[in-house]
């Protein structure tokens, strides 16, 4: 019998970007009537996951930043795994030796995103952001400032690097236009102990303590919950899911998910725009 329902956000879950529909979320509802803990798996910081289940007043768990917190339906953290503020240091020293601008890294706390200011730095972020998520000289810059409010993130800008490190980072953000360079970072971060490395999309990589995965965070889960590994179903679609699908029996990847993640499951479902997620919700409450 399965107990626990664990499934990534975008890219599975969502249709697509920030979009949780009513059949998806009818299947969720439905899931939790039944008593089948439902817990989402998201790259994204809590504040970038509630509103999108606070639409339909869903409460549920939440697994945020690739594992490196857990929040209860109140949100209220009871698990987590900050980066060592050690390891922060060693690893701006290595990013200072490949010359990555310290003011395009991206500190993930508990409630908000963290960059380090310069003078006059604020525009030029917001084109940044614009230039790699986006890809379009067609969108301005005030336009590109709504688009980016809709990824749901509390910018704050703070110039003095201790004004960061003092809180606690749970994620750190680099940004890649060029792929060698993302490939020879990748490289370098290998020389690091104590941190994990992954992506969730093709231009970043995403940064956290070595004891925060997906995979780590949903089994520390079952051992509060006693769940066994039979009664836990795992889905996901992209890198940062492979530690989790690889952990549990019943992992599924949708047909979009990358070759690598689809290799790491053991079955495969329709792609999130089919609404696979949700059809495999409703199979698991019939067979209850």
């Amino acid at each position: 019998m399965i107990k626990m329902f664990v499934s990534d956000m975008d890219g599975t879950l969502l249709e697509e970007e920030d979009v949780l529909n009513v059949y998806t979320a009818s299947a969720i509802k439905k899931l939790i009537k039944n008593k089948v803990l439902f817990v989402p798996a998201s790259g994204r910081p809590y504040f970038g996951m509630k509103s999108l289940f606070d639409k339909y007043g869903i409460q549920c768990k939440m697994v945020c930043l690739n594992g490196s917190y857990l929040v209860n339906e109140s949100g209220e953290i009871e698990i987590s795994y900050p980066i060592k503020k050690s390891k922060i240091y060693e690893l701006l020293k290595v990013l200072n030796e490949l010359e990555y601008p310290r003011n395009q890294i991206m500190y993930f706390t508990y409630d908000k995103v963290i960059v380090q200011e310069n003078p006059n730095y604020y525009d030029e972020y917001y084109k940044m952001v614009n230039d790699i998520f986006f890809n379009s000289e067609n969108i301005g810059l005030e336009e590109s400032k709504k688009l980016i409010s809709k990824m749901k993130y509390s910018l704050c800008f703070i110039e003095n690097l201790n004004g960061i490190i003092e809180n606690n980072i749970f994620k750190i953000m680099l940004i890649f236009p060029d792929f060698l360079k993302k490939r020879r970072t990748i490289d370098y971060l290998k020389k690091i102990s104590d941190i994990s490395v992954t992506c969730s999309t093709s231009f970043n990589l995403e940064i956290t303590s070595g004891s925060a995965t997906k995979g780590n965070m949903v089994s520390e889960i079952c051992k509060l919950y006693h769940i066994q590994n039979n009664e836990v179903i795992v889905v996901g679609d992209n890198y940062n899911d492979i530690s989790m699908l690889s952990m549990f029996n019943n992992s599924y990847a949708v047909q979009n998910a990358k070759g690598e993640v689809k290799m790491a499951s053991n079955y495969s479902i329709e792609s999130n725009k089919e609404n696979s997620v949700a059809k495999l919700m409703e199979m698991i409450i019939k067979d209850k």
